[in-house]
């Protein structure tokens, strides 16, 4: 039931992005190029320091989006490991970017354990949780499809869920995705490429 469920997640992301933008990889990029951009609407978040935040924020910085939740056996902990290979591998130009990990699991990841769990990782990845309507709401803005398997406890589930990371352009904007096993030097040579393009427009 969970493989067949993966399939049909893996499908309506295709559909999803096919709905509303197009994704190529012809334009030199290693990732699917989000095509226009898609922009996105901010939610109301609290980071795992308990701080509010509107998520996602145009600040200037390139962003780097995980959604996963803490109680994940397998492929959470695989991706964000794929994030601190890229942050490490990145060196001092890591600093101009910023790291997301958000929880699609408001019931049980509360700040102090989202502090725990990616500070594991990289003190540079920050964790975001919310009320379930915002995290709900931004799933939707990502094209994240999540489905719940019930333990014999409340508490006791697992959640299957889309395996992307996401890059966000400087403006907030859904530029590139990544499944999961992405290497990491292709992940770097669409940064630069990215901020070449950027930069490029704004001379124009």
């Amino acid at each position: 039931m969970k493989t067949t469920f993966l399939k049909l997640i893996l499908l309506m992301v295709v559909v999803w992005i096919c709905n509303s933008t197009a994704y190529a990889t012809e334009s030199g990029y290693q990732g699917l190029l989000v095509k226009p951009a898609k922009s996105l609407n901010p939610q109301s978040m609290v980071d795992h320091k308990g701080q509010a935040i509107n998520f996602p924020q145009k600040n200037g910085n390139m962003k780097f989006v995980f959604f996963g939740y803490t109680s994940c056996p397998d492929v959470c902990p695989m991706t964000l490991s794929r994030i601190k290979q890229l942050i490490k591998k990145l060196g001092p130009t890591a600093d101009k970017l910023e790291y997301y990990f958000v929880s699609i699991d408001p019931q049980r990841d509360n700040t102090e354990q989202l502090k725990h769990f990616v500070s594991y990782y990289d003190k540079s990845i920050t964790g975001l949780t919310g009320k379930p309507r915002s995290i709900k709401a931004l799933e939707n803005e990502f094209g994240i499809l999540t489905r719940k398997f019930q333990g014999k406890s409340a508490f006791a589930y697992t959640l299957e869920h889309s395996v992307f990371i996401y890059l966000l352009d400087e403006q907030g904007r859904l530029r590139v995705m990544y499944p999961a096993s992405t290497p990491v030097n292709a992940i770097i040579s669409d940064i630069e490429l990215l901020r070449k393009n950027n930069n490029e427009l704004v001379l124009r």
